[in-house]
């Protein structure tokens, strides 16, 4: 996912539109998802900002997973807007030592050598932070059944018996006998 920016490294506040696809971002996920099922498609526009290079993006693909509620496979696609700076390595390696020291490190600024970006690092690192903790099929996905393991977006179980939580067993003397 390389970048050739000899076009703009000399001209301040110069920008250059891209667009890269890689079949080899290693996977960075939770255990849930299986594979990438289409390329890493990254699009967007890099900015010379003088001392840094501002690249802003959006990131598509779509991966083999299961849903974290039913466990069903299914196909997530993913669509993440990205911003990352990238810098010259001596400068990088610089600043952060600078802003290590001022505590003060909060910004990722990725080292580039030359005439090229690569992307690769960054769009590996905006994966692994940009999705969800729990990966669902559907927002309406209903989960399986805590009792008998039924998938619920399915059809509903034959489980009758209501459980109660024992320590909420107390307050079950509090309701009118009517109510069962």
């Amino acid at each position: 996912m390389k970048i050739d920016i000899s076009s703009i490294q000399g001209a301040k506040g110069a920008s250059l539109d891209f667009s890269v696809t890689n079949n080899r971002i290693p996977l960075v996920f939770p255990a849930a998802v299986k594979k990438y099922v289409e390329p890493v498609h990254v699009v967007g526009q890099v900015t010379n900002a003088g001392k840094f290079f501002l690249v802003q993006g959006q990131i598509q693909t779509k991966l083999a997973t299961v849903c974290d509620r039913c466990l069903e496979p299914f196909e997530y696609p993913v669509v993440l807007d990205f911003e990352v700076e990238f810098g010259q390595k001596n400068q990088v390696t610089e600043m952060v030592l600078q802003e290590k020291e001022l505590g003060s490190l909060d910004d990722i600024i990725y080292p580039y050598e030359g005439t090229v970006i690569d992307l690769s690092r960054s769009v590996e690192d905006e994966l692994g932070v940009g999705l969800p903790v729990k990966i669902l099929c559907s927002q309406e996905c209903k989960g399986l059944c805590s009792s008998c393991g039924q998938n619920l977006n399915v059809g509903d179980c034959a489980c009758t018996e209501e459980s109660i939580d024992p320590r909420m067993e107390a307050l079950r003397s509090l309701l009118p006998k009517t109510i069962e």
